[in-house]
């Protein structure tokens, strides 16, 4: 005989009571764990003070940021100790050291007193404006040029030679050199000085820029080849630019674009005739006071007159006169 099959409801409470009694196992088994163990039950203080947890975390917290202190100070400690050659910076061991190898070159030059500059005379400027002026095409000239105590140097005189030119290029020719020295030595002694001083070249680039050619660095050659010390070159134009370059040759060195300036001190014998000329010719003016202001003394020379002046006794204070209406017929 085949029974009645369950309701619906009946199949849900079975169900139900199924999974309590499985919820109900877990849980006597959880107990019991916590007891084996020493531990506490969920109805009493299951989970620790929550004061505790917090003071915990600060404490973790704190040894987190010291571990990490001392991680960072191991790390520096140990690139400043290779660096050093120190292969453990804690046991102290030291490495081989290495062979020497280029690096990334930052290249400079530094000169023992600072870069050198150029002084121009006053007579050697305005003729060599008067040569760039005066020039429609490249013109050249030399220079008489010395070297100050202090290391600067001064272009004291400049000279125009034979020379063929044309609108770009200028070059000192052999024939027009040796036409210029039979000029300068028949001078005698004070040409001989001039001919030793030679130690400047300049030459105008008319209108064109300052940057020297190919033709002027073969010409700085060639003065180095003659054996002078040091030499200096001057590239002019008519746009008002002037570019030195001062080859110090005994050292190696080139100095590009020095620093330029006009020399023009006071003379001497000039400034002595003019003292002399103003003491005999200019003369202080001094002024007297007059006597009814309570001043005695005065000069002669007073722009007031000898009354003002003091040398002449004051004039007495005269009585004032009355004028009256005379009556007609004549009398008073």
């Amino acid at each position: 005989m085949i029974g009645k099959r369950p309701s619906a409801s009946s199949r849900g409470a079975s169900k139900r009571a199924a999974r309590a009694k499985r919820e109900a196992r877990t849980n006597s088994s959880s107990l019991k764990q916590l007891k084996n163990r020493g531990g506490h039950s969920r109805s009493s203080s299951a989970f620790p003070n929550p004061i505790k947890s917090v003071r915990f975390l600060e404490r973790f917290q704190d040894w987190w940021v010291l571990r990490v202190f001392v991680l960072v100070a191991y790390i520096e400690t140990w690139r400043r100790d290779r660096k050093e050659g120190v292969l453990n910076p804690f046991l102290g061991v030291h490495e081989d050291a290495k062979p020497f190898a280029p690096h990334g070159f930052e290249r400079k030059l530094e000169l023992l007193g600072g870069m050198p500059s150029i002084e121009i005379s006053r007579s050697a400027y305005n003729k060599m404006r008067l040569y760039v002026e005066i020039a429609d095409k490249e013109v050249g000239w030399l220079g008489t040029a010395v070297r100050l105590p202090g290391g600067d140097f001064r272009i004291t005189d400049v000279f125009l030679f034979q020379q063929e030119v044309t609108s770009v290029e200028t070059e000192i020719s052999a024939d027009g050199l040796a036409e210029f020295a039979t000029e300068i030595l028949a001078r005698g002694e004070q040409g001989t000085e001039i001919w030793n001083n030679l130690r400047f070249w300049g030459h105008s680039h008319v209108r064109m820029g300052t940057s020297p050619s190919g033709t002027d660095e073969r010409t700085m050659a060639t003065f180095q080849g003659a054996g002078h010390p040091w030499f200096i070159r001057g590239i002019f134009n008519k746009l008002g630019r002037a570019e030195f370059a001062i080859y110090l040759f005994d050292s190696g060195v080139r100095v590009c674009d020095a620093e330029w300036s006009i020399y023009d001190p006071m003379d001497g014998a000039l400034r002595s005739a003019i003292e002399a000329e103003f003491v005999e010719k200019v003369k202080e003016r001094t002024f007297g006071f007059p006597h009814q202001f309570g001043f005695s003394g005065g000069n002669s020379q007073s722009p007031f007159g000898g009354g003002l002046g003091g040398n002449e006794a004051p004039r007495k204070n005269r009585p004032t006169k009355k004028v009256g209406n005379k009556k007609k017929g004549g009398q008073g």
